[in-house]
């Protein structure tokens, strides 16, 4: 992201978020407060209606009582009665027509409001709930439509008679249901069954409408408010109970018409919002590019200055810190400039002793990237690769390659010897590889030196020609001699004397000496050569060391020394058996030249993990401590004993280690020596 746009996001995002979420927070505290008044209002509203239907009833109640008493006075006659009911309906606007009832339902005298005179007839009344409940006492009849207007039937017992009152709810109807709560609000009236008595909508009336706010009303739940209905159908209604009666009142408006001040409330709160945002973001935009326009201009200069261009000068024009940074940043490439040219030439001068030294010594040099891509190639190493045009930087060393065993090496970074010999023409490289690093450690590429050694393998190759040559030469003549020397000793039998016999094992010993001497000069002429291959085999290693006793036994009686094989079960390892015997043949040999008589050598094996550790230990004079790491070394010897060609132990080293062992010795001067090797078990051995 820019820099311009992160001065924009932040001072944007400083201003205007804290004045969103207070902003937020007022609207959702304004909010619940706008809806709770709401509420509030729809619960008043159910409330004093309920209150004043109670207050007409109890009024109703009170004139009732009245003209009850009225008609129970002894002295009035019937027509005294009669006036007394005429001048009430006249007074009172409520009561439609007062009426005598006989024990069996019928009206004998009935008295009609002025108003409702047209109506007056005689009817029979037992056959109405409201006449059967009286035979109890004073009896309130359902309300019921008669000439489009809502009445209701009174009926109270006088002696042997009844009287019946009637009453109309019209004017109280019409308070109800002419209301104003709201837009599209109404109130309703129910009864104790939940039977609507009055609604704004006639065909509603005398039928229940099962709601939640009519359930609340028939479970005597008292006042309350809810909301009800689906999201897109949602009502808001309060209900209130009219206690005296039964009764109860319902208001009922659309929720979205109710809550219409909290919607515009909302709106507008977010528009002012949304009004400030933009201004913010103006205002940060400007500041913003106040702000960023000299930091963009010093990043340009730097840029500049990364490519070499000491030319740029960074203006700033605000009088601030930034000002102070570019005036510094001015004098920092001033001093770069001065810099830069009093290196140039030391570094024209460097580049080109390293040019003379790199296309001047006598191996190839090349130089690439990781991917390959050449960095710098000395004429030796397109010599040697016969390359034979200039190549530029960059190109790709492989694409000029032939020999595909030389492309493997360089696409391998390995160190390797490669023969790009054809015909009669012979021609050896040997390739190292190295990785070029500064000193943070970075690697920049890959360095191979190049080197042709076809006349050093030449030379190898005639060395190991002459050493079995001439090993071969010399062990055939004392293989001749030591099968002579045993047959004149078998000839002469047992006219033989102890000085011949003595001559005898002098000549069988060093003829036998000088074979493993050749042996070990030919097995270390194949191990410099590498063409040393092990025939690895599994064997019992302690069968061969019992082999090993029998054959030294002999020898080792005649000097007066005892070899001894410690006990012990088989020990299965896989390798090169014949390998093996010769280091055994080398350590035993060794240890009979320095045990003196009556000496003891000792062979044994021993666990060691997952490896099997194979010793000789001889009662000699030990080795000195400064010639224990080096007695392994090629013509190493220990000095005050002269004895051996130094050869022996440096080709044992040689041929353990080609197995994965390891080989050392332990000793202490005058308390004899130990020579150990390591091999691993063989685990698929039973």
């Amino acid at each position: 992201m820019k820099l311009l746009y992160k001065f924009i996001l932040v001072i944007t995002a400083v201003s205007v978020l804290p004045l969103a979420f207070l902003g937020v927070r007022m609207i959702e505290a304004n909010r619940s407060a706008l809806e709770e008044n709401i509420q509030n209002t729809h619960i008043i509203t159910a409330a004093n209606l309920a209150d004043r239907i109670d207050s007409f009833m109890e009024s109703l109640t009170e004139k009732l009582l009245f003209l009850i008493n009225s008609q129970s006075v002894e002295y009035l006659d019937y027509r005294g009665k009669q006036a007394l009911v005429q001048s009430f309906l006249s007074s009172s606007k409520h009561f439609v027509a007062v009426s005598l009832v006989n024990r069996y339902g019928d009206e004998f005298i009935k008295t009609y409001h002025p108003d409702y005179s047209s109506e007056a007839v005689i009817e029979n009344i037992s056959e109405t709930e409201v006449f059967r409940q009286a035979a109890d006492g004073p009896a309130v009849g359902s309300v019921y439509r008669s000439e489009g207007e809502p009445r209701m039937d009174i009926v109270s017992p006088i002696g042997h008679e009844y009287i019946m009152i009637r009453v109309t709810l019209a004017r109280i109807w019409e308070e109800l249901l002419n209301i104003d709560i709201g837009r599209d609000a109404f109130a309703f009236l129910v009864d104790s069954s939940g039977r609507v008595l009055a609604h704004p909508d006639p065909s509603v009336e005398d039928s229940g409408l099962e709601i939640p706010p009519v359930e609340a009303v028939l479970a005597r739940a008292g006042t309350g408010v809810m909301e009800f209905g689906d999201p897109e159908r949602k009502t808001v209604s309060a209900y209130a109970p009219v206690a005296s009666m039964g009764w109860g009142v319902v208001t009922s408006q659309p929720h979205r018409l109710a809550y219409s001040s909290v919607y515009r409330m909302r709106e507008n709160a977010y528009r002012l919002i949304f009004s400030v945002f933009l201004v913010a973001v103006i205002l940060s935009v400007l500041l913003a590019r106040g702000l960023s326009r000299p930091v963009l201009s010093i990043i340009k200069g730097a840029e500049a200055v990364s490519s070499g261009d000491f030319s740029q000068e960074v203006r700033v024009k605000s009088r601030d810190e930034l000002r102070d940074l570019a005036g510094t940043f001015n004098e920092m490439v001033r001093s770069l400039k001065r810099y830069d040219e009093m290196q140039i030439e030391k570094i024209i001068s460097e580049r080109a002793k390293t040019k003379a030294i790199v296309f001047s010594i006598d191996d190839g040099i090349l130089l690439t990237d990781h991917e390959g891509r050449l960095m710098l190639i000395n004429s030796r190493a397109r010599e040697l690769l016969d390359i034979r045009e200039e190549l530029p930087e960059g190109v790709f060393i492989n694409d000029f390659i032939e020999s595909q065993e030389l492309k493997r090496v360089f696409n391998g970074f390995m160190d390797s010897e490669v023969s790009l010999s054809s015909g009669s023409t012979r021609k050896v490289l040997k390739v190292n590889s190295e990785d070029i690093k500064i000193s943070s450690g970075k690697k920049l590429g890959r360095m191979r030196v190049i080197r042709d050694i076809t006349l050093e393998k030449e030379i190898e190759e005639m060395k190991e020609r002459f050493i079995q040559s001439v090993t071969h030469d010399l062990k055939n003549p004392l293989s001749a001699v030591k099968g002579i020397s045993s047959v004149l000793e078998e000839m002469r039998g047992g006219n033989i004397s102890e000085q011949e016999k003595k001559y005898f094992r002098v000549l069988q010993s060093e003829t036998s000496r000088l074979m493993g001497m050749i042996d070990d000069i030919l097995t270390l002429a194949k191990i410099e050569s590498g063409n040393m291959k092990l025939e690895n085999k599994k064997f019992d290693l302690r069968e061969l060391l019992s082999e090993m006793r029998e054959i030294f036994s002999v020898m080792a009686a005649s000097e007066g020394i005892k070899i001894k094989l410690d006990p012990g079960g088989p020990v299965k390892v896989k390798a090169d058996r014949e390998l093996i015997r010769r280091v055994l043949v080398n350590l035993i040999g060794n240890a009979l030249r320095h045990t003196p008589e009556n000496g003891r050598i000792t062979l044994f094996t021993r666990p060691a993990g997952d490896r099997v550790e194979t010793g000789v230990s001889d009662t000699g004079e030990g080795i000195p401590r400064e010639m224990i790491e080096r007695i392994f070394e090629r013509f190493q010897r220990v000095e005050y004993s002269g004895k051996g060609s130094g050869i022996g132990l440096h080709v044992s080293k040689e041929i353990i280690e080609a197995h994965g062992g390891d080989i050392w010795a332990e000793s202490e001067p005058g308390r004899g020596a130990e020579f150990i090797f390591s091999l691993p078990v063989d685990k698929g051995a039973v």
